[in-house]
């Protein structure tokens, strides 16, 4: 029997070593809303802001009250441990953690750490450099490997010189977060 280039799958032929049409059909159709993202794993979540960032030490992770979009089986409480993010499948993450200060924040250093389940560090301290005399906002991306139900938060350390500061609260200051599967384990 020749093998026409590309194959096309039939039903009956070699019965035991090919699957079906309506196999190869379902795993189309999953893979093309795995694609479209209808069932992959995303979150995007908002903070009202306003969480206060004394000098020198990590905030207790921002909280996120809002989720605007969450499917694939992401999992995250708007009221009880709203810092959390918790996946539900092992594989490579991508995340995006945007915030910023109101006007009159002190300057200095703001480092953004990513904690994995309470304790390990994903991103360390990234930093950047705030003004004390507008808005001042920031962005922050990470990729790293997490295994089912492992869960996400997002920390602010302000090192302005001894002021207290507070995340901002306007459309553009307010925290953000966007986690995605980007590839299964």
């Amino acid at each position: 029997m020749s093998v026409p280039n590309p194959r096309y799958w039939e039903d009956g032929e070699e019965a035991a070593n090919l699957p079906t049409a309506a196999i190869l059909n379902d795993e189309w159709l999953g893979a093309m809303q795995w694609l479209t993202g209808v069932t992959r794993p995303l979150i995007v979540a908002d903070g009202a802001g306003g969480d206060t960032l004394p000098s020198g030490t990590f905030s207790a992770g921002i909280a996120f009250n809002t989720n605007t979009v969450i499917r694939g089986g992401m999992v995250h409480n708007t009221v009880t441990n709203n810092s959390r993010i918790q996946v539900p499948d092992a594989g490579t993450y991508r995340a995006i953690f945007h915030w910023g200060t109101g006007n009159g924040a002190a300057a200095g250093r703001w480092y953004t750490d990513a904690v994995l389940n309470g304790t390990a560090t994903v991103l360390d301290r990234a930093s950047d450099t705030g003004s004390n005399t507008g808005n001042w906002w920031t962005s922050v991306a990470l990729t790293c490997e997490l295994a089912a139900s492992d869960y996400v938060e997002f920390k602010i350390q302000n090192s302005a010189s001894g002021a207290t500061a507070n995340v901002g609260t306007g459309v553009s200051l307010r925290p953000r977060v966007m986690i995605w599967l980007d590839q299964p384990a």
